[in-house]
């Protein structure tokens, strides 16, 4: 007699879908789309072991990594704190000075013949305040070559040691000229001379000139307003 054999499967379940492909990783660092460092995330097996871990981006989440990184996450945050904190006392400090410069009106016109420059802002901040500023960080509005109330923007953010820095690796690539056999060129202005002086060099610049000034415009920018006030001695 022949017997019909019944085999029961489960019922398939649609909509649900197997996660066994995906695993939780560690971020070493800021992942763009994805999470800050410190922060863990489930994402797929494949993209974790092609991607994230050769690229030292993030680790897998043992107890041991995601213990190490919450902690370094938390560190990493209170120095954030501590340096905005004591950002936000020069902001304020700033805002509640006036210096006063005088200078030498050859004519009645309140015209001066010597201006005030950045060197001379950051020499007094210093010599009467204790404030140490750089002299990039002073933003003239223009030539500072008359009397009067003025507003100087000064720079707070972090950005401008970049700046510097794309600065000297522009200034670099223009000191080697593209002949070996002749003189390097004193005439390419640095990206921070060209914010001082608002004079742009008119000659066709280098891709490493355009990527350099590309990165700077792209930093965010914070000022305080500075006022200055110029006499006539």
């Amino acid at each position: 007699m022949l017997t019909r054999r019944v085999v029961l499967r489960a019922p398939r379940v649609l909509g649900l879908r197997s996660f066994a492909n995906r695993v939780d990783m560690v971020l070493k660092e800021d992942v763009e789309k994805l999470g800050f460092s410190g922060d863990i995330v489930n994402v797929k097996a494949g993209f974790a072991r092609n991607f994230l871990y050769p690229q030292k981006k993030a680790v897998y989440a043992t107890k041991l990594n995601v213990t190490k990184y919450a902690q370094d996450k938390v560190v990493d945050s209170g120095v954030d704190t501590e340096r905005e904190h004591a950002r936000e006392k020069i902001v304020k400090r700033l805002s509640s000075i006036e210096l006063t410069f005088k200078r030498h009106c050859p004519t009645p016109k309140p015209m001066t013949k010597s201006s005030v420059t950045a060197q001379n802002i950051v020499d007094m901040l210093e010599k009467q305040h204790g404030i140490i500023v750089g002299a990039a960080r002073v933003i003239l509005p223009a030539e500072l070559k008359s009397t009067g109330n003025h507003n100087v923007k000064i720079r707070v953010d972090d950005g401008i040691d970049e700046e510097v820095a794309a600065a000297k690796a522009k200034e670099a690539a223009a000191a080697t000229p593209v002949n070996p056999d002749a003189p390097a060129s004193n005439t390419t202005q640095t990206v921070l001379a060209q914010f001082e002086s608002e004079r742009f060099d008119t000659k066709e610049k280098k891709p490493t000139e355009v990527a350099a000034e590309e990165f700077v415009s792209a930093i965010p920018k914070r000022t305080v307003t500075l006022k200055v006030v110029i006499n006539r001695r």
